[in-house]
């Protein structure tokens, strides 16, 4: 018979536990799918899945392994007389630049700004568009890109808005936004044209 050092056993079972826990373990790991399933009014839903059910509509997407956010804000007053006027989001200029390192990138960019507006004869607003690298980005109608909104003459309105909009699949470089205020309809007098300041911009990017 040959007799077994006891420490020798001990190690190797535990060797052997620690291998099939580890087995177990990664075979849980990348069994799971996250599964990503979009509605017909564009939300997106997820699920974690050993299988996603593209029978259902369900994909399987990666998994966001950074998250970066950025901020700017300025309080200045800008007067919106006109179409497409730049606000000045990022210190004395009216574009806000950012970076991104992965090939696909989900954006989440939110903009707020307090209004001031005096009307003479009602019914109006201020339009507002983001745009990501010279595009705008949808919602890009009312109500929700709205601010300043006026139903009466002589009404005046003061408040703080928020928009927010989202880019899906951005490439990796350099992106830009820039803020977009129009006025419709708000006719002029001593404080007829309204203004946009304390603005402030928040971009949230997930890098999958």
């Amino acid at each position: 018979m040959i007799a077994l050092n006891p420490n020798f056993v001990r190690r190797a079972l535990a060797l052997g536990l620690a291998a099939l826990l580890g087995g177990l373990f990664a075979s849980q790991t990348s069994a799971v799918s996250v599964c990503q399933k979009t509605s017909k009014k564009g939300k997106h839903s997820f699920k974690l899945r050993d299988a996603c059910l593209t029978d259902k509509g369900e994909v399987a997407v990666n998994v966001g392994t950074r998250t970066t956010v950025f901020h700017s804000s300025n309080e200045e007053q800008v007067l919106i007389d006109g179409d497409n006027i730049a606000l000045p989001i990022d210190g004395t200029s009216n574009t806000f630049s950012f970076d991104t390192t992965s090939e696909s990138s989900d954006v989440v960019v939110t903009f707020t700004a307090g209004c001031h507006a005096l009307d003479t004869s009602g019914g109006g607003w201020v339009d507002i568009d983001l745009n990501v690298d010279g595009t705008a980005v949808p919602p890009t109608d009312l109500p929700r890109n709205g601010f300043c909104f006026q139903t009466g003459a002589n009404d005046e309105v003061e408040h703080t808005a928020s928009y927010t909009v989202a880019v899906e699949d951005l490439p990796a470089g350099s992106h830009s936004i820039q803020v977009l205020a129009s006025n419709v309809s708000l006719t002029g007098g001593l404080l007829g044209f309204p203004t946009l300041g304390d603005v402030s911009l928040v971009v949230t990017v997930h890098e999958n």
